[in-house]
């Protein structure tokens, strides 16, 4: 799916992340492995800057995990960390930056999901997912693996 046919908000959320630290950072295939959780969460803030909101799924396997944001009100799913999955580094270039599909796909895919609501504390706290953090914060680079920035900072 093209970002163009997303409504105007949205787009400007995709421009906004795509233009910010973070997304430059996860344009890289070899910078976006393992970090979807803190990706889809904060293009969720960047979506909330344009007053839009959407859900985070969760996909659960043993030894791993998948998060994506699903907009509101639609089947869409906006996966900004779908490269991290290509073991070819060839192919992982290729996936689109953000892989941008239905909800049926992405369940063909990865299966059902958890739906996580970021406005509701028992989501967060039952799921282990921190709270949003603001866009000012959210558009900061993902602390590297291995840095002490990084164990003291899970956003």
């Amino acid at each position: 799916m093209d970002p163009s046919d997303l409504d105007p908000g949205v787009q400007e959320a995709i421009e906004l992340f795509e233009s910010s630290e973070v997304g430059q950072q996860l344009r890289d295939p070899m910078e976006c492995g393992g970090r979807c959780r803190r990706a889809a969460q904060r293009f969720l803030s960047a979506l909330r800057t344009k007053e839009r909101k959407g859900q985070l799924l969760e996909w659960a396997w043993e030894g791993g995990w998948h998060h994506a944001v699903q907009l509101d009100g639609t089947d869409i799913v906006i996966d900004w960390t779908a490269a991290q999955f290509e073991d070819d580094p060839d192919a992982a270039r290729r996936v689109p930056f953000p892989r941008i599909e239905t909800r049926a796909a992405t369940e063909e895919r990865w299966g059902e999901p958890a739906v996580i609501d970021m406005d509701k504390g028992h989501d967060l706290y039952f799921h282990n997912v921190p709270p949003l953090v603001p866009w000012s914060v959210a558009q900061g680079r993902i602390p590297d693996r291995g840095s002490e920035q990084e164990r003291l900072n899970r956003h």
